[in-house]
């Protein structure tokens, strides 16, 4: 048997590798690895992308719903006033009507009063009284009066819910002035009661209105 034969129990010997293939081995190993997992900057670049995504989703939603609430409020508020308005106009309208319609009525009462000679427009007690009681039922005026052909003039005024004033114009036809007389008087129940009586000159004449 030939010396260089390999004995059955020997073990063989390790084949070394070349010292530039092991490090070649290990940098491709490293570069696989880096591959395969994502680096801490991508993860922090996806989660900041997905916030930002939702925040926008949420502010985009907030805002569609502020303009559409915001457009149906203008919208209500627009068409509430325009109903508040046509219902005031039509109350302050029906409430000018009803003051014409009472002016004219107690005009015509007036006139009633003269014609048929219930008193005489130079009744003066009668006169005031009448005017009196005509303003009591008529809130809504604060004048009723009428005038001669020569000028003059007579009418119960009323100044406040306390004080009713009678103004009588009396013109002088031979001086060609006029004197103003003003009775007050604080209505009361029944009879209104007589405050003080006044005079003044005045150019007031029922001509020139």
């Amino acid at each position: 048997m030939s010396a260089s034969a390999v004995a059955p129990d020997s073990s063989p010997a390790p084949i070394a590798e070349p010292a530039a293939g092991r490090a070649a081995g290990a940098g491709h190993r490293e570069t696989e690895r880096a591959v395969a997992a994502p680096g801490p900057r991508r993860r922090v670049a996806l989660r900041t992308a997905l916030t930002l995504f939702v925040m926008l989703s949420v502010l985009s939603t907030a805002l569609l719903i502020h303009l559409s609430w915001s457009r149906t409020a203008r919208d209500n508020v627009v068409d509430v006033a325009r109903q508040l308005n046509g219902q005031i106009a039509d109350s302050i309208g029906g409430k000018l009507g009803d003051i014409q319609r009472n002016a004219a009525a107690t005009q015509d009462a007036v006139r009633s009063i003269f014609v048929q000679g219930a008193i005489t427009p130079l009744d003066e007690g009668k006169r005031e009284f009448i005017f009196l009681a005509l303003l009591q039922a008529q809130p809504e005026l604060s004048w009723i009066a009428f005038g001669w052909p020569t000028g003059e003039f007579f009418g119960a005024e009323k100044v406040s819910e306390d004080l009713v004033q009678m103004v009588e114009v009396v013109w002088d036809p031979l001086l060609h002035q006029a004197k103003r007389r003003t009775d007050r008087y604080i209505p009361e129940p029944g009879e209104p009661r007589f405050i003080d009586r006044s005079y003044e000159p005045t150019t007031y004449s029922v001509q020139s209105q």
